[in-house]
């Protein structure tokens, strides 16, 4: 009986083990004159083959389990599968897709709204109606020529400019479209960066569990976890750190003691931090008798560095850092993805701004001295 029970169990958990998995089907028609030529299908993340075909007949067929859902791309080592140094993408999301290649074109896609969603992209947020591919090329490369004259170069901006914006509103429709299907929950990794905050925060209002569960949403969810404590009206939050000598200080130790303070993140290879420095330093001069101090953290990872560049911009205020860059503890309790930057905390502790600089950082420090 023991047997029996054993024998069944032990089936029991191999479905359990199958269970989580993810089969996945491609078939794919494509033209002749690549007859003979491999086709790999490789992980978005890291490049690793998932699995491969060999092209016969004009058509490949792949098919397999993976450990869960995810975004694949289809490439051959000798040719583009599509259109030029364009990526064809596929849901490995437990549907098949049928894939219709023609090389130099765009692919044609059928099955789920996953697979859809990665191959319309490109076609559906491309603002063409605004500026052929040519038209706009011309316009960024007039932009940038130091040459070009003040009214070309105004022209090309105000057209840079239209068609960036009509491009973000395509990839904030095309995302709240494809909000329950990881096609879009790709794209919305890779081009959040682009939205604001209220986009972003409204797109992910919405979205489904499979949406949000996809590893570069789950980064973005995080990163707004941390930028909303950053926000202002919100309590600032305490840390430890140590200066160069290793003495450790607590930012409440300043915010405590002074009227209003400045939370400062540069880091000596930043140079816009270092363009900053002396409009800071005027600032800090002009109010720190009256009850303003500042609170340099460095994202620094050279110490040497670190200090010899506080000491040849001569900065007066207190510097703090722990070496570890992007991994600054500041940097993770703030969500901060790119330097300068910087906090204005009130007496309250409560933060009144976040990256002020010249006239609003000026008029914000004001306000505050002035309760």
């Amino acid at each position: 009986m023991k047997k029996v029970l054993f024998f069944f169990m032990s089936l029991l958990n191999v479905a359990t083990a199958s269970a989580d998995d993810t089969n996945y089907i491609i078939n794919c028609a494509i033209g002749e004159e690549v007859e003979g030529k491999t086709v790999y299908l490789t992980n978005l993340d890291n490049t690793s083959i998932i699995d491969s075909a060999v092209i016969r007949n004009g058509r490949f067929h792949m098919e397999g389990k993976i450990e869960h859902p995810q975004v694949a791309v289809l490439s051959c080592k000798d040719f583009s599968l599509g259109k030029p140094n364009e990526n064809v993408y596929v849901a490995l999301d437990g549907s098949e897709a049928q894939l219709t290649l023609k090389v130099g074109n765009y692919p044609e896609v059928s099955g789920s709204c996953a697979n859809i969603a990665l191959n319309s992209f490109k076609k559906t947020i491309t603002p063409r109606d605004i500026a052929s591919d040519e038209e706009y090329e011309n316009a960024r490369k007039t932009y940038e020529d130091s040459n070009a004259s003040p009214e070309a170069k105004k022209q090309a901006a105000d057209l840079l400019n239209k068609y960036l914006i009509e491009m973000r509103n395509r990839i904030i429709k095309f995302c709240v479209d494809n909000n329950n299907n990881i096609g879009g929950a790709m794209y919305f990794g890779k081009y959040n960066a682009r939205l604001s905050s209220k986009q972003i925060d409204m797109i992910l209002a919405t979205a489904s569990d499979e949406f949000k569960s996809y590893k570069a949403v789950e980064q973005v969810i995080k990163r707004r976890e941390a930028e909303k404590k950053r926000e202002k009206g919100n309590k600032y939050i305490d840390f430890e750190m140590a200066d160069s000598l290793g003495v450790m200080h607590k930012l409440s130790d300043y915010v405590q003691a002074n009227k209003v303070t400045i939370l400062d993140c540069w880091a000596s290879w930043c140079g816009p931090c270092r363009a900053l420095m002396p409009e800071l330093k005027r600032v800090y001069a002009e109010y720190h008798d009256k009850g303003l101090e500042i609170v340099g953290v460095s994202f620094d990872k050279d110490k040497n560095a670190w200090i010899k560049c506080t000491k040849q911009m001569d900065l007066p205020w207190v510097h703090l850092s722990d070496l570890k860059c992007w991994e600054c503890e500041v940097g993770l309790v703030y969500g901060v993805n790119g330097i300068p930057f910087t906090l204005l905390i009130d007496r309250n502790g409560i933060i009144q701004g976040c990256n002020l600089h010249g006239k609003k950082l000026r008029t914000a420090i004001e306000e505050i001295l002035a309760k």
